[in-house]
């Protein structure tokens, strides 16, 4: 006769540690979230948050070089533009600025306590997503 046993309930030290890593990092991410919200108040966007991040996409393409510019864009220049482009969307659309907003907070929680891997295939999807936005700019 087999006995089965589950792995899970068997260690208790390893099981437990992972727990309260868990635990502290959701607790650290609970903080953080509690300080981006009060700094920056849930707006009232009218649903326009697909819009704002299309906006961003195509923001981040013409603010940005990609991998084979023939005239490559300054750091300073890109920072410009993005600048620029946030004046005028507040001054013509500030509904849609307060979605965009939204989504730059919203990415900066969702970054928050990714391993380098995902970060790291986070940024190949933007990349990849980007280069699809700049071939149709031109």
């Amino acid at each position: 006769m087999r006995y089965c046993m589950s792995t899970t309930t068997a260690s208790k030290t390893s099981s437990g540690k992972r727990a309260r890593k868990r635990a502290s990092v959701s607790a650290a991410k609970a903080s953080f979230i509690r300080d981006i919200r009060t700094l920056n108040p849930t707006r009232h966007t009218g649903g326009r948050k697909r819009e704002a991040r299309r906006w961003l996409d195509v923001l981040a393409a013409r603010c940005t070089n990609g991998p084979r510019c023939p005239n490559p864009i300054t750091i300073a220049e890109g920072a410009r533009l993005r600048s620029q482009a946030f004046d005028d969307l507040e001054a013509s659309d500030k509904v849609l600025f307060d979605a965009v907003m939204e989504c730059l907070d919203d990415r900066m929680i969702a970054d928050f306590g990714i391993t380098i891997a995902e970060w790291s295939a986070r940024g190949l999807r933007r990349a990849r997503r980007l280069s699809k936005i700049r071939a149709t700019l031109k």
